[in-house]
């Protein structure tokens, strides 16, 4: 009898090594997301400061603001796996807004020109994703008639309340932005938005096995496909942020697009979502090139983080720069702080510049980047013609103007990355000398082009 009772313990040991040796080794597919979803499906909602929020979701309900509170609650609920705690915050929520009746949210501040009381559907699909994920962790089935309630509303039109424009021929479209009264041709089809929202309405339609919220994913899937050529111009140079008005990209979020639709092929397998990410990825490494400087007395990396299409915006996030060669890897960390020419340029000495691949990545947090483009060598630049970081202050003060092409004179690319006047005119001054500097290099003759091309429209956009 003890002989036996010591094999059982035995047997069960080994059943528990296997286990903790397949969680180790399946980890990343199913032990670190949600819903038994892999960290490369949710990266672009992991784009986010990572861990357990500190700051208490109280800060954002008095914001008035649905999106960063219900991305809150997902972060507390995906880093800490604890439903009680996701719970309690799911709970503020739906009594803030009062979701058990309304079956949607809204932000109680005006963005622009439109009023207090618009919805999106970023946060609208993203609350039913978070109430399915937790309401089956916890057999709530409470917050699955919730969910399905939320959605029901979310399907309609933007013009009946709802997000979801239907398909008019080219396929339907997630509204980012949408208010009492708006009609089809005042949407202003912002493509991150959509990808944001598209993600979590093919996850709940998963999650709850709903044939209809497929077919729905399906018609907005073809609506990104539809309108990709017009998000890309007609030069295929630069993406656009939104089309109504057409309006730039700053490169920050030509970053978020490439982790959305990074995101979404993890999720789809759906090629076009690759052929996307990566057509964004080769934008970004013809324009901002990773440099080898060579002359008698260095060599150098060195990297600018200003580039096309904003000559006068740096980017929020990070640029960390890798090479390798022979299995070493040399890493040049940019910065975010201190003066222009401190944040703009980054350099770093390297013994040669034989052999060496290169990669440029964008950091969003300690722990949090992504990939962004991969060259088999740095652009080689000859010392007599080495980029200088220069210095801008005392240049001189243009007071530049932004006005927008849009009957609403509101410009959300600009006016989610305002600087001051003197800073800006500062930054487009310096843009124009480097242009001197840069644009003598025959390889990068296209990016003079589409420069120029930006200096000749500038007077659309900014008034001296």
């Amino acid at each position: 009898m003890r002989r036996s009772a010591v094999r059982v313990a035995v047997f069960l040991a080994v059943i528990c090594l296997i286990g903790a040796l397949l969680f180790s080794v399946f980890k990343g597919r199913f032990g670190t997301g949600t819903a038994g979803y892999d960290d490369s499906v949710l990266a672009q909602y992991l784009w986010a400061p990572p861990g357990v929020p500190a700051n208490p979701i109280e800060e954002l309900l008095e914001k008035r603001d649905p999106l960063q509170a219900v991305w809150h609650a997902w972060r507390t609920w995906y880093y800490s796996k604890d439903a009680d705690l996701a719970s309690r915050e799911i709970e503020r929520i739906l009594t803030h807004w009062n979701v058990r009746e309304t079956r949607k949210l809204t932000y109680g501040y005006p963005h622009g020109t439109i009023g207090a009381g618009w919805w999106s559907g970023m946060d609208t699909l993203m609350l039913p994703m978070l109430l399915v994920e937790v309401g089956k962790s916890r057999d709530n089935e409470e917050y699955l008639r919730v969910a399905r309630k939320v959605l029901e509303t979310a399907m309609k039109s933007p013009s009946d309340g709802g997000v979801l424009w239907p398909d008019e021929g080219a396929g339907c479209w997630l509204s980012e932005y949408s208010w009492e009264g708006i009609t089809r041709d005042e949407e202003y089809y912002v493509l991150n938005g959509h990808l944001f929202a598209l993600q979590a309405l093919r996850m709940v339609a998963e999650q709850l096995d709903d044939e209809g919220l497929k077919e729905k994913y399906d018609c907005a899937a073809r609506g990104v496909e539809a309108l990709a050529s017009r998000f890309m111009g007609s030069d295929g140079r630069w993406p656009a942020y939104m089309l109504t008005p057409e309006t730039i990209n700053p490169a920050t979020y030509v970053i978020i697009e490439i982790i959305q639709f990074d995101s979404l092929y993890a999720l789809t397998g759906n090629p076009f979502f690759a052929a996307e990410g990566e057509r964004r990825r080769n934008i970004l490494k013809e324009h901002y090139p990773i440099m080898g400087v060579s002359s008698e007395r260095e060599k150098l990396i060195f990297f600018s983080a200003i580039g096309a299409p904003h000559p006068y915006l740096i980017d929020i996030y990070r640029p960390i720069i890798r090479c390798t060669r022979g299995g070493r890897t040399l890493e040049l960390r940019g910065k975010r702080d201190g003066e222009l020419s401190e944040r703009a340029f980054s350099k770093m000495a390297v013994e040669s510049l034989d052999g060496l691949s290169c990669s440029a990545h964008a950091e969003f947090r300690t722990g949090v980047e992504s990939r962004l483009f991969t060259v088999d060598r740095p652009l080689l630049v000859d010392g007599d013609r080495k980029p200088e970081p220069l210095s801008y202050a005392g240049l001189p003060q243009l007071p530049i103007h932004h006005s927008s092409s849009s009957s609403s004179g509101w410009n959300p690319s600009i006016s989610a990355r305002s600087s001051s006047e003197a800073e800006a005119s500062n930054r487009l001054v310096l843009m124009l000398v480097l242009r001197g500097v840069v644009c003598s290099r025959r390889r990068l003759s296209a990016i003079c082009r589409t420069r120029a091309r930006l200096w000749a429209t500038w007077p659309e956009r900014a008034r001296a």
